[in-house]
């Protein structure tokens, strides 16, 4: 399934606590999701490539959009199936 992609202004932002440290999340509709990259305006093709990697393993992701820059979001329901793996550190230096 393709990512979602938003205008950063259609969503709301929150902090949240995980595994030791203090995370940026957003809230669209009834989802709640994480903070897993930014990238530049000029990374656009980074940005996608990234979120598309997320979506083929399996994950619910989310692409927001705003004049500086685009944000790779993960949907937290995806992270309940993993609980023994740090998602954030597997997604944020993905190998492949």
């Amino acid at each position: 399934m393709l990512p979602l992609v938003l205008n950063e202004h259609q969503v709301n932002l929150f902090n949240f606590y995980w595994a030791g440290e203090v995370r940026i999340g957003m809230r669209h509709g009834t989802s709640l999701y994480g903070q897993v990259s930014t990238f530049a305006r000029s990374q656009r093709a980074e940005a996608y490539h990234c979120a598309n990697q997320l979506a083929q393993a399996g994950r619910s992701v989310t692409i927001t959009v705003s004049h500086h820059h685009y944000k790779v979001w993960v949907c937290l329901r995806s992270c309940e199936t993993l609980p023994s793996i740090d998602l954030w550190t597997a997604i944020a230096s993905p190998s492949s």
